[in-house]
């Protein structure tokens, strides 16, 4: 059975025909503008490539559509990457509030993804709003999708639609989503969505798919605990060109490059105003002036050297917090789940 009652439905084309059923448009064939020629539906909604009956593959689409691979494979490992909490997702108008623009996606693979100032999200296709859909190519006795990959994709959508429940908060969470950002269909109400969405709010992880188990994951982090664990390059280019890869990197050589150059100076000073035997002619000041100057640059080499250990240990610490903060979290999951093994 669909997760949410048929008169919740958000979109209401699509129905069921014939034993076993089919899907089908209720308005195959929508009537002509003058001087045009009739525009035919019997596809899936907004996928005109995609007949609902026909040679071309539907379940292989559907499954292609929702696919989570990668990270369902990761998921073990994304306790590294995010925190471990399926609820952990920021609300649209929050996602402004710190100051990440919203980039429209239409890779599932990619939704709830952030890097720097940008988080990206993938709208609700119309097809996973019909309570039909549901019916036709996620029940149990899908004549679309059979065995596991029914489950998964089931899984997948279910996962994917909850989302939506924290990402949708508010009515002004709403008018971002569906005027700004496309992100829901035109022509739905907030309270329709609502009764629509509310289905899903209670769904636990236990019927979603491992992917989302978790909430916003970090992408810089995802690429690059791939490479340790899938043995891929990355999981998602963020780079288009070799300039803006290599540029990242222009800070902290040059900060390195600096504190090198501020140390070998200071050497330097240190080293020339060093007192040797053509020294004995000079004044007494001078050699205040020369005993200042070997203190000061002996002064900066150590300040220079406080300094990167104090970024170096904050860069640690930080590290070692957030490491810390997972294994408490993975614990954490892991004796609620044991509770539940104990309770069943």
């Amino acid at each position: 059975m669909p997760p949410f009652r048929p008169e919740t439905e958000l979109y209401t084309e699509l129905h069921l025909q014939g034993s076993p059923p089919a899907l089908y448009v209720k308005h195959a064939i929508t009537e002509p503008q003058t001087g045009s020629r009739p525009e035919r539906k019997d596809h899936l909604p907004g996928q005109p490539r995609i007949p609902l009956n026909g040679p071309s593959p539907l379940g292989e689409y559907i499954a292609a559509d929702l696919e989570t691979h990668e990270l369902d494979i990761l998921a073990p490992h994304l306790w590294l990457v995010a925190k471990q909490d399926s609820t952990h997702i920021s609300s649209l108008t929050h996602q402004r509030v710190r100051g990440r623009d919203i980039v429209i996606t239409e890779h599932a693979r990619l939704h709830l993804t952030w890097i720097s100032e940008r988080v990206f999200l993938r709208p609700i296709p119309k097809y996973l709003l019909s309570h039909a859909f549901w019916e036709a190519c996620l029940d149990a006795d899908s004549p679309t999708l059979h065995g596991e990959e029914r489950i998964m994709a089931r899984r997948r959508a279910m996962g994917f639609l909850r989302s939506y429940a924290f990402l949708i908060r508010h009515e002004s969470d709403f008018r971002m989503a569906q005027d700004e950002f496309k992100l829901v269909p035109a022509g739905i109400s907030y309270l329709q969505f609502w009764s629509f969405i509310s289905a899903f709010e209670s769904v636990g992880d236990s019927e979603v798919s491992p992917r989302y188990h978790f909430g916003e994951l970090r992408l810089g982090r995802l690429n690059f605990w791939i490479k340790i664990f899938m043995g891929k390059f990355t999981y998602q280019k963020v780079h288009m060109s070799y300039a803006t890869y290599f540029a990242r990197f222009y800070g902290p050589i040059l900060f390195a490059f600096g504190s090198f150059s501020v140390v070998l100076s200071s050497m330097q000073v240190a080293l020339a105003a060093a007192p040797g035997n053509e020294d004995v002619g000079l004044p007494r000041y001078w050699f205040s002036v020369v005993d200042a100057s070997r203190g000061f640059s002996l002064a900066v080499v150590g300040i220079t050297v406080v300094i990167c250990i104090m970024m170096a240990l904050i860069f640690l610490a930080l590290g070692f917090r957030e490491t810390v903060f997972a294994l408490k979290d993975l614990v954490r999951k892991r004796k609620e789940k044991q509770k539940i093994d104990n309770l069943g």
